[in-house]
């Protein structure tokens, strides 16, 4: 009866905790995952002021993560990577209710997008598809891979350094500020300047335009642009070393109190 009882415990438990190939870590605690996890990893799912965090380090693979209320999350080396299951949305991250990403190499195959005033600082690394910031969220980028860069419903990104293959869109009042050199729209040369929409529709009923650009350590812009619905991509230029260094040194602080 004791081991029938004790069988029934362990398995209410992984019902709770990996259901749904769900697995919910909310233990307010610090988990440093140099494995790999096949499976969707819930941080701090409606466990406000509970505090966990992430620290993924080389080795480290999760098939799928969403973060909420307060969570943070690093990516030192590791990966959210698709799995070999048949998971929707493999290789993503998603960050909610002012959760904190800090991402210094390693890699995010598919969507890294950022809700409810959360904040991601990336220093390094790829992103497979896009990088998405939205409602009220921020994203500062010092140097980073990315395919497609987005913004909506008042999201901020900061883009100091890198490279964008493939898209850049902004739309429902949010601005995406780009640093760089040789900027060119549609071929043609264009100074340091806030494009905005042209017909003053949404993002993804405006006509394309291409936009071009070199990044501070040799990267580079080729992006079809798309701007609607009040939002600006602010072209500006690529700051001068010592700003850099200043910029630097307060990214450090950032990460010391985190």
């Amino acid at each position: 009866m004791k081991k029938a009882l004790g069988f029934c415990l362990v398995l209410l438990f992984l019902i709770n905790h990996y259901a749904h190939g769900i697995i919910y870590i909310n233990d307010g605690i610090e988990h440093t995952i140099g494995h790999e996890m096949d499976g969707w990893l819930w941080v701090d799912h409606e466990s406000p002021g509970t505090g966990t965090s992430l620290n993924i380090v080389p080795g480290g693979k999760i098939s799928r993560l969403t973060a909420y209320e307060d969570s943070i999350i690093r990516i030192n080396g590791g990966s959210i990577s698709y799995s070999s299951s048949n998971m929707p949305d493999s290789g993503s991250l998603l960050a909610h209710d002012s959760s904190q990403i800090i991402m210094e190499y390693g890699s995010v195959n598919k969507y890294f997008d950022l809700a409810d005033n959360s904040r991601a600082i990336i220093y390094g690394g790829s992103i497979g598809n896009r990088l998405h910031v939205g409602n009220g969220a921020q994203a500062t980028v010092y140097n980073a891979g990315i395919a497609r860069l987005g913004a909506t419903q008042s999201g901020n990104v900061e883009f100091w350094d890198g490279s964008i293959s493939s898209e850049i869109y902004a739309g429902h009042n949010a601005t995406i500020t780009i640093h760089g050199s040789d900027f060119m729209l549609d071929g043609n040369p264009v100074e340091y300047s806030t494009l905005t929409s042209l017909y003053g529709g949404l993002y993804y009923d405006e006509p394309v335009r291409y936009l071009s650009a070199n990044t501070m350590s040799g990267g580079t812009i080729t992006a079809k642009l798309y701007i609607g619905g009040g939002a600006e991509v602010i072209l500006s230029s690529i700051p001068e070393p010592a700003t850099l260094l200043l910029l630097g040194m307060g990214g450090l602080l950032i990460r010391k109190r985190k």
